[in-house]
């Protein structure tokens, strides 16, 4: 990191949208389809226990 600023400013600065969570058992179909829908790029693939078990993207939908 070359820039002084990237290292004091928090991920909170960037106002981020929140996360969204689906569950495993969703086709890449309507994976995609929701993540579309709320104009992301990526989900968090969450159990129902809430154990996060890893982060779809839409590279994984079109490469995989």
């Amino acid at each position: 990191m070359s820039d002084p600023s990237l290292r004091s400013r928090t991920v909170q600065t960037l106002r981020p949208k929140p996360g969204l969570a689906l569950e495993p058992s969703l086709s890449v179909a309507s994976a995609a389809k929701k993540m579309m829908a709320a104009g992301t790029d990526c989900a968090l693939i969450v159990s129902e226990s809430g154990e996060l078990r890893g982060i779809f993207t839409d590279t994984d939908a079109t490469r995989k």
